[in-house]
């Protein structure tokens, strides 16, 4: 989404597309993103196992470059975890704009994740 301001005359004198894209997340899109990577084929059999929960809120992800969360994307982490909230098990990145998983495996740069093969 792009905000613009306007002066009295109308001419835009200020145009900002990052601030609503990075703004938190409402509880309408915290659902949605939980059940899009509840329903991906890719993450489904994991994160619907019982005792698997999403962290409250996501995280908004931009990367300047990146195919998916650039410019005019809705990209927000999801992480899924057990142990009530002590263990991530999965990172996903999910694009409210697309709708859709674009990650479904993303691992930030210096975490660990429990592996698939584990118990979780």
């Amino acid at each position: 989404m792009i905000v613009r301001v306007f002066d009295p005359a109308g001419s835009v004198i200020h145009t900002d597309e990052s601030q609503l894209s990075e703004s938190s997340l409402t509880t309408a899109e915290q659902a949605r993103v939980e059940a899009l990577v509840r329903a991906d084929p890719r993450t489904r059999d994991l994160v619907n196992k019982p005792g698997v929960t999403f962290w409250a809120g996501g995280f908004v992800m931009r990367e300047p470059g990146d195919r998916w969360c650039d410019t005019g994307s809705r990209c927000i982490r999801a992480i899924a975890v057990v142990d009530d909230g002590n263990t991530a098990i999965l990172h996903s990145v999910v694009d409210l704009m697309r709708d859709e998983v674009v990650y479904p495996d993303y691992l930030p740069s210096g975490k660990k994740v429990v592996q698939r093969d584990e118990e979780h």
